[in-house]
């Protein structure tokens, strides 16, 4: 998975930030072994939104997913 900082910057409501170890934690839980790599990339947008709340998206975001099967 590639991604901008975008992810890491978004804020919630009480000015903490998504950040790596957030963002770790959540693939660390994701059942990625079922999801394709869309889903992972929508599973993850769709935590940090959540994360953010109420709080506008001041950064851009983007995520590339791959996932190699064989």
């Amino acid at each position: 998975m590639l991604f901008t900082d975008g992810i890491l910057d978004t804020q919630n409501p009480g000015g903490e930030f998504y950040e790596y170890e957030r963002l770790k934690q959540r693939l660390e839980t994701m059942d990625t072994g079922n999801l394709s790599a869309f889903e992972i990339k929508e599973q993850i947008i769709a935590d940090a939104q959540t994360f953010a709340g109420t709080e506008p998206q001041q950064d851009d975001i983007t995520i590339v997913v791959v996932k190699v099967t064989g």
